[in-house]
């Protein structure tokens, strides 16, 4: 995450592979990742904790928080929708 006035670099969330997708949680408290990695994951914006990791058969295209924030869809060669809070698919 950069200050968009000074360029400055915030924060850093790491993957093993290039990330193919980001996406703020409407609060802009979390922040989800699809990664070349397999994996999605949710992290707190303020701590820079991950808090869930979904796991994915092949690369994670795409990831997108539901407006009201309760639901994570991600893709990779499917279409998955998690519970945010719980981590259920």
């Amino acid at each position: 995450i950069f200050d968009v006035e000074t360029g400055k670099e915030l924060k850093r969330f790491e993957h093993m592979g290039r990330v193919n997708s980001v996406d703020f949680s409407a609060d802009g408290r979390l922040l989800c990742t699809g990664s070349k990695d397999k994996h999605a994951r949710i992290f707190d914006v303020e701590t820079g904790k991950e808090l869930k990791r979904f796991e994915h058969m092949g690369r994670v295209n795409s990831v997108d928080f539901s407006a009201d924030g309760r639901l994570l869809c991600t893709s990779s060669s499917d279409v998955r929708v998690f519970d945010v809070a719980t981590g259920e698919e």
